[in-house]
């Protein structure tokens, strides 16, 4: 039962939307992934966003799902610069948005961060 003793329901799911915000009637760069990891049971999970929706969801499963949606209005290029990186580092396994050199300057100004513990009220609800 991995994963259940950390998440009661053992997997999470993330939906991000990165990069810039978009503009209804103006056609922009959309891509959605879809990513299963393997976290060890009862090891933390973060979650870094600089811009966009971060939702986390527990589910009926054993493996981490996560699904990731990125958006701009403003073409490719920005749309390239931002990426989802994953991995474990001082027992805390991270999902984190980053961007390439100089984009969304405004996005870091706004940091966000949700980090969510074995408590399984928190892994509820969407983290701005």
């Amino acid at each position: 039962m991995r994963r259940r003793e950390l998440l009661q329901a053992g997997s999470l799911a993330t939906a991000a939307a990165l990069a810039d915000c978009t503009v209804p009637g103006v056609s922009g760069t959309s891509e959605m992934t879809t990513r299963t990891l393997d976290v060890p049971d009862r090891t933390p999970i973060g979650v870094e966003n600089q811009n966009g929706r971060v939702t986390v969801e527990t589910h009926d499963a054993s493996e981490v799902e996560l699904d990731v949606t990125r958006e701009s209005s403003f073409g490719s290029g920005r749309f390239d610069e931002v990426s989802v990186e994953t991995g474990a580092d001082d027992g805390t396994y991270t999902v984190a948005v980053s961007y390439d050199n100089d984009a969304a300057p405004d996005a870091r100004r706004r940091p966000s961060r949700c980090h969510c513990s074995d408590e399984p009220a928190r892994h509820r609800g969407s983290h701005r």
